[in-house]
């Protein structure tokens, strides 16, 4: 009888297992007994046909049989020996066979959908399908009425919709991993269809396609969103009264539509999750993980049962507990509350929150120092146990080298001996409890503690060490467990603080022994009870008073107590708050320039943090400033949600005139990685906050709120490694006319080190109607050759700061010598502004000008930018290797000859540019914008580079023909790329200048000679140049060519040349002469300049001069 009950059951159990007839009406495996790929046969079953649009002979660029070992190492493709697969070439070019765009059909026999059904196949494909030259896409189409052109797409790997719908959350597919999809057939109920299985070329190259395991079955339609719960139950095992334990992860899913939200919760007494159901919003298929706890009190039930009602149905997870009561004569510590806990200390250890039990553990990683966790006082006069749970966490290859040791002392922490020891070989990476027996030597003046060994280290680093996590501590008699606790300790404001910010005082200390809550006094009067007179906060380790008089010091007290009675002494602290630093003048300027790690912000303002570190403050940096000195900026190192703020003194804003308004300089980022944006034109580029980014948010204090009023949060610049910009930021304050009001800053990690944040050049002032700025504070031409001109391109910027837009009425100069592209006409709006270029034209000035740009406004409002250039007398040839269409090109004045031949050293200087880096070259322009690595003037010089194979160099540079006059020189300045504090610096480091003159011409290096010797190039200090003068006055009246040689000895990396300048060369201009023979007294007085424009006296040697008469009538070329 019982074989047949067995049988029976059996026979039942399969029965369940399998589908009614008539619920799988398609089932195809392509299991064909294949052992190699092939087009016939496809597929198991009958019916299936193909619509080929490739006619060529390789038979996987239709649909084929495809074959793969399921036995062997690399497994089957999907499952079993066999599927379908489709392909295309992976590299594309007029010859290649095969490529796209193009379709490959794989059509279903019909199937008669006369219920509910439901598609269900696995599949694969390679990462390709998401590239721009590879795409192609796998898709399912429904045929009604053998119309294949008027298919259905209910499929797509493209489509991200599709894909979610089908079950597949994964979007782009960028990885070889296998899917499953189910398609909801519903909306052809009562038709007879074909299922298409698309393989899609979008671009001419591809790659495979892989189907399996198609079924199509009865099934229910989910309308809605439908909830599934991973875990339906839980037990928390052995738990003591007080602790608190969390479940597994546990993983709610919508199995439904889109929209699944949870409508409330029944949870227990004792029971809590950490689900937060205002945030679950669950696309189809979406998940969200969340953890059970369980509260282990007297009252709390042991089973139950905790229920989440959803917008798709409710769940219900059972939970049970066996709960016990802490062992008489022990302690439980779980160090959840605070750490170290009270009457326990720390050396090196601290808390995790990676907990065995509660929130938090102790946590021990090991350092080059021993580091202990010791017990309170114990009374072990009788003996007694230590009862712990600890995880060994290690993942090296053999084994830690260090134990971790239970120690005990018998004689108040004097001498200790080891008691337990970590077993290195069974309790690695395993949750443990320990059972430590303490014998029956102790005293009343007893403690245990747990000691980890100092690592030891050598040039591969530290030795290998693990990580201990320490919990469920039960300590045997704790000394005066039964008695009155001991003393609070003060944590903060410091003893004898001064200069306390007195809004928001926030008042800590750490826990009392035995403590069951805190009484608090305050006061300034000597009986300490004047604010505060003994107030019982409970067991709380804080309290923040609102507002403190300025300038005042408060005395305060903590007594703990218990139910034996107070606390038996209790210190007195005191502060002093800071003098009243309220704003009542402007305008107001803060650059945080005089900031400094003891006073990291001015006087008035606060800096806190929502971290558990001071350095997450916002602190001062010296380096990086936005201009001037010093910035301020917040650390990125902070836990997710965790904050830095920054907060202001009051402001009294004035009730009549314009209002007031601040502005700033802010950035979402680290301020050495923030960019200056040299227009002042370019807007932030928010992104949400919190999406990926740090934020920070800029708030104003007004009428008992803070209220926010702009945010910053920005995703990297592209191209930059990582910068951001600096943002200016002006905030209008009218609506504030009259008001008190404070200002802050607070900066809110995402995740740690996701993002810093940086603050600068604050300005309070009035608003104004007509105020136009400059992105710069001038501009210099710099030195600009006789009869040429510069242009400083699209450089300058002019912004709209004030009101009201702008209308330029007109742009005028004090010279001829200067004009600007801003036209009469031109409108700015509000916020916004213009980019104009300058230029400067010598012409014949012949000397350095100082000038004005005045552009007026329709409204009658100027605003002037200075200007200046010097104009180079006509016997002046210069070079400044500027990228200058206007002046002498050195391109076209020089001649380069490369001697040696040799590949030069590519070195991709950090911000400067070389034009020929790494080429076959002599001399090359670069451009300099690294502020340790200047142009001596401007930014642009000459580079001359080593061999990249370590040889000699060897390079000229040879000027056009020139005739020098008499007194003529050639002066030109030099360098080397190293320091004299570079870190890699020697001999074969240094380069060699020489200067050579030519008179044949400039084609033979044979042909020059020596007029300066072979100088070799000390090092200098960053941005410092070398002085090279060259006397050529023995080659006066003569056509020279002039070379620079630069040599070296070995690898020497490159040398930078810069402002050649040629002086009294060139053969003058006589024509249009005019002879002054008599002088008349309508002429006179004559004044005598020569050719660099400097009066002279009488009695003149022999040379070229200009006369001026005082009638300015003649301006002429003469030789006396």
């Amino acid at each position: 009888m019982k074989k047949l009950q067995l049988i029976l059951t059996m026979t039942l159990a399969l029965a369940s297992t399998m589908p009614a007839i008539g619920q799988t009406i398609l089932e195809e495996d392509f299991e064909t007994g294949l052992t190699q790929p092939a087009k016939t046969p496809l597929t198991r079953t009958e019916g299936w046909t193909t619509i080929d649009s490739y006619k060529g002979t390789n038979t996987t660029y239709n649909w084929y049989n495809y074959y793969a070992d399921p036995t062997s190492q690399a497994g089957p493709t999907l499952s079993g020996a066999n599927c379908a697969a489709c392909d295309g070439p992976i590299s594309s070019g007029n010859t290649v066979d095969g490529q796209g765009p193009r379709e490959e059909i794989l059509l279903s026999p019909e199937l008669d959908l006369n219920d509910t059904y439901q598609l269900q196949f696995s599949w694969k494909v390679s990462p390709m399908n998401n590239r721009d030259n590879s795409r192609y896409d796998l898709q399912v189409r429904v045929v009604t009425n053998n119309d294949i052109n008027s298919a259905e797409t209910v499929f797509s790997i493209q489509n991200e919709a599709m894909l979610r719908e089908s079950g597949v959350t994964v979007f782009p597919i960028d990885a070889w991993d296998p899917h499953t999809s189910k398609i909801d057939l519903s909306d052809w109920r009562g038709e007879k269809v074909k299922l298409a299985f698309v393989y899609k070329m979008l671009a001419p190259m591809s790659n495979v396609a892989w189907i399996d395991d198609i079924t199509v079955k009865k099934f229910t339609p989910v309308n809605g969103p439908l909830a599934s719960i991973s875990l339906d139950r839980y037990d928390f095992k052995d738990m003591y009264i007080g602790e608190k334990m969390y479940s597994e992860v546990i993983t709610l899913t919508n199995i439904g539509k889109n929209g699944l939200k949870i409508t409330g919760m029944d949870l227990p007494s004792g029971v809590g999750t950490t689900l937060d159901p205002e945030t679950v919003d669950l696309r189809a298929y979406d998940k969200v993980n969340f953890q059970l706890t369980y509260t282990a009190t007297m009252f709390a039930p042991a089973k139950g049962e905790a229920v989440i009602h959803t917008t798709g149905g409710d769940v219900k997870i059972a939970y049970s507990a066996n709960k016990n009561a802490v062992p008489e004569g022990y302690t439980l510590e779980g160090f959840n509350q605070y750490f170290p806990p009270a009457g326990w200390k720390s050396n090196g250890w601290r808390g995790s929150n990676a907990a065995i039990e509660g929130d938090q553990s102790a946590y021990a990683g090991g350092d080059f120092s021993a580091t202990t966790l010791r017990s309170p006082r114990l009374d072990l006069t009788d003996g007694g146990k230590v009862y712990f749970t600890y995880y060994n966490q290690y993942d090296g290859e053999s084994v830690p080298e260090y134990d971790i040791e239970l120690q005990l002392s018998t004689d108040g922490g004097d001498n200790w001996k080891t008691v337990w020891a970590s077993d290195y070989q069974n309790g690695l990476n395993k949750l443990l409890t320990a059972e430590v027996d303490l014998g029956d030597e102790g005293t009343d003046n007893s403690y245990v503690r747990w000691y980890y060994p100092a690592i030891e280290s050598d040039d591969e680093g530290a030795f290998d060490h693990s990580n201990f996590t320490l919990d469920r501590v039960l300590l045997p008699h704790v000394y005066g467990a039964n008695g009155v606790p001991t003393s609070a300790t003060l944590i903060a404001p410091a003893s004898n603080a001064k200069d306390v910010y007195p809004k928001n005082v926030k008042l800590e200390w750490g826990p009392a022994q035995f403590a069951k809550g805190y009484k608090l006094y305050v006061g300034t009067n000597a009986e300490v009870n004047d604010l505060i007179d003994g107030g019982d906060l409970g067991n709380v380790l804080t309290y923040t008073i609102p507002q403190c008089d300025y300038a005042t010091t408060y005395k305060w007290k903590v007594v703990a107590y218990n139910d034996k009675g107070d606390a038996t002494t209790a210190s007195t602290w005191k502060f002093t708050t800071q003098p009243d630093a309220s704003v009542m003048e402007f305008p107001y300027t803060e650059n945080f320039d005089e900031c400094t790690n003891a006073a990291p912000v001015p006087t008035g303002w606060l800096s806190t943090t929502t971290g558990s570190y001071k350095f997450q403050a916002w602190t001062p940096n010296n380096i990086y400033a936005y201009g001037g000195k010093g910035a301020s900026m917040a650390t990125g190192w902070k836990d997710a949600g965790e904050k830095s703020i920054l907060t202001s003194p009051e402001f009294n804003l004035p009730a009549g005139g314009q209002g007031m308004s601040i502005s700033f300089v802010w950035g979402n980022n680290h301020p050495s990685d923030l960019i200056i944006d040299e227009t002042g034109l370019l807007k932030k580029q928010n992104v949400e906050g919190g999406n990926g980014v740090s934020d920070i948010v800029f708030e104003i204090f007004a009428d008992g709120e803070w209220k926010q009023a702009s945010y910053l949060s920005e995703n990297n610049i592209e191209g930059t490694d990582g910068k951001k910009y600096w943002r200016n930021e002006t905030i209008d304050l009218t609506e504030y006319a009259g008001k008190k009001v404070q200002f802050r800053w607070v900066n809110t990690s995402f995740a740690n080190q996701t993002g810093e944040a940086a603050l600068d050049n604050i300005v309070i002032n009035g608003n104004v109607d007509d105020m136009a700025v400059f992105n710069q504070d001038g501009w210099d031409a710099g030195k600009v050759n006789f009869g040429k001109a510069v242009n400083s391109g699209d450089q300058f910027t002019m912004l709209n700061k004030g009101k009201k837009a702008l209308k330029v009425k007109s742009v005028s100069f004090g010279t001829n010598n200067f004009k600007s592209s801003i036209a009469a006409g031109t409108e700015i709006a509000v916020g916004e502004g213009i980019t104009f270029n300058l230029q400067f034209n010598a012409g014949e000035s012949a000397k350095a000008i100082e000038d004005l740009m005045t552009v007026e406004f329709e409204s009658g409002s100027k605003v002037t930018f200075p200007v200046s250039g010097e104009g180079l007398a006509s016997d002046v040839l210069y070079y400044g290797f500027e990228l200058n269409p206007l002046d002498y090109d050195w391109k076209k004045d020089f001649t380069t000859i490369d001697v040696d031949r040799k590949v030069t050293h590519q070195l991709g200087y950090y911000q400067t540019i070389i034009e020929d880096d790494g080429g076959r070259i002599a001399f090359t322009q670069a451009q300099h914008y690294n502020a340790n690595l200047k142009a001596h003037n401007g930014i642009g010089t000459l580079a001359a580079a080593s061999p990249d194979d370590q040889t000699a160099a060897n390079d000229w540079l040879i000027s056009k023909q020139i005739t020098p006059a008499e007194g003529a020189t050639f002066d030109f300045y030099a360098r080397n790329l190293s320091t004299n504090a570079s870190v890699f610096v020697g001999d074969n480091d240094l380069h060699s200048v020489e200067v050579l003159v030519s008179e044949a011409g400039n084609t033979k290096t044979t042909d020059f000679k020596a007029v300066m010797n072979p100088t070799e190039m000390a090092y200098l200090g960053e941005n410092q140049w070398h002085h090279f003068n060259v006397d050529l006055s023995a080659y006066a009246g003569k056509n020279i060519y002039v070379a620079v040689r630069h040599t070296t000895n070995s690898a020497s990396f490159l040398a930078f040349f810069d402002d050649f300048t040629f002086n009294h060369v060139g053969n003058a201009d006589l024509t249009g002469i005019e002879c002054v023979k008599n002088i008349t007294s309508e002429d006179a007085p004559v004044a005598v300049y020569n050719l660099n424009g400097v009066q002279v006296a009488n009695g003149n040697q022999k040379g070229m001069y200009i006369i001026k008469t005082a009638n300015g009538k003649t301006v002429k070329v003469i030789r006396k």
